[in-house]
């Protein structure tokens, strides 16, 4: 019983703010081992006892049923997926762990959220890009980081996650975040923007061509934000200069790394015509991608089955490695497509729509960084990591969540 009255009464505090630090912590996490998966853990069992105990009134909460209703537009075709898939039991196994997303946001948006909630959550993931970020540095000076994970193989750099060449990837995903921070410190502080510079660098050094893309579009859909939604007046004089001078440390850059300069001249043959100069461009992702455009033809309705492209692409006689590098198509919308079938796309366009017409009305400016956030972890053309993988899923959630609670506070 005393259990019980501490967590009904962790809904009602006055004052307390309890959303910030798991967002927070779990951000960290995605760095960190497993941290991020106990955190999910932990808010969906709190979440499971909101329903049991609350379950009218959760259900009533404008933005539990937002968040229900996003959550719906990508798991209820997964489960749909599921009768026709390959392997049963390895889609099973993602359908049921997808719901942990759904049962975290309902304990998260449950829990007490201050006045102060938005700038300590954007301070914290400041913090941790900024933390990242100079790691990523020190491991560009060194060759190991500050926990000694060397630098990915062909020179890029991974930075706190070892192995793997995600660092430029999140940097990216996160960037409006960290413009909104930098456009903040400036009213204070004139030489803010300099920040921009090692943010630039580092995904650059990340070395992911999908994670330039990411980076670009961001910026894009940033300065959108500022002009038609902020109604931010833009001194284009003083940003010309600082442009160029982004501009030129990225050139010196490519011009004095090998690897760096390969990466971009070989960009120029995705307007080649040529199969072999495009398959070189993009990685060797050209047969992936002819791999997902056939396992749609033939299973168009529902697709193959969640994490089953894979299974299918072997099966075909495709190549894979040890680490499984190939287990998906390198594409969001064809994983999407492949794995879950017309009932998928149509499911990601409409959680597009959704997520966009939200950004094109913002209601909440102050949350209108985190909602270009989400449509950069959920952008179509994303092609590094796997859309429904553990990692990528929390992320996006982690987001959305994100949002919420920042518009959820704007709005109270």
């Amino acid at each position: 019983m005393r259990t019980t009255a501490i967590l009904d009464r962790l809904s009602t505090l006055r004052g307390a703010d309890l959303v910030w630090m798991p967002l927070t912590v779990a951000l960290l996490g995605l760095s960190w081992r497993e941290l991020h998966r106990i955190v999910f853990i932990l808010l969906a069992l709190y979440g499971v006892y909101q329903l049991i105990r609350h379950g009218r009134e959760a259900w009533a909460d404008p933005p539990v049923r937002r968040l229900t209703l996003l959550f719906a537009c990508l798991w209820l075709p997964m489960l749909a997926s599921w009768p026709d898939a390959v392997d049963p039991d390895r889609s099973l196994s993602a359908i049921g762990r997808y719901l942990v997303y759904l049962l975290a946001g309902i304990g998260l948006l449950r829990l007490p959220w201050s006045a102060s909630g938005a700038h300590r959550l954007r301070w914290g993931l400041f913090a941790i890009l900024a933390f990242w970020t100079l790691d990523g540095i020190y491991q560009f000076m060194t060759g190991v980081n500050l926990l000694g994970y060397p630098i990915f193989p062909g020179g890029r750099l991974t930075g706190m996650f070892e192995n793997s060449p995600r660092l430029g990837l999140m940097l990216a995903t996160l960037s409006p975040l960290w413009y909104e921070t930098v456009r903040r410190l400036s009213a204070r502080w004139p030489l803010a923007w300099s920040l921009l510079i090692p943010l630039v660098a580092i995904v650059l050094l990340g070395g992911s061509r999908a994670s330039w893309m990411i980076f670009v579009v961001g910026a894009v859909l940033y300065v959108w934000y500022l002009t038609r939604l902020a109604g931010q007046v833009i001194d284009y004089k003083a940003w010309a200069w600082r442009g160029g001078i982004l501009l030129v440390v990225a050139g010196v850059l490519i011009a004095q790394l090998d690897w760096l300069s390969s990466r971009v001249e070989v960009l120029g043959n995705l307007t080649s015509g040529e199969y072999a100069a495009i398959d070189a461009a993009t990685s060797g992702r050209l047969p992936r991608w002819q791999a997902f455009a056939g396992m749609f033809a033939e299973h168009w309705f529902n697709g193959v089955g969640v994490r089953n492209y894979a299974l299918v692409y072997l099966a075909q006689g495709g190549q894979s490695s040890a680490n499984d590098i190939y287990g998906h198509p390198h594409l969001f919308f064809g994983e999407i497509a492949a794995e879950t079938g017309l009932i998928g796309l149509l499911g990601y366009l409409a959680f597009l729509v959704l997520v966009m017409r939200r950004f094109l009305a913002s209601p909440a400016l102050v949350a209108t960084p985190w909602l270009i956030a989400v449509l950069l972890a959920s952008f179509p053309l994303s092609s590094t990591l796997s859309f429904y993988s553990l990692f990528w899923s929390t992320l996006l959630w982690l987001l959305v969540l994100a949002w919420l609670s920042v518009e959820r506070q704007s709005a109270g």
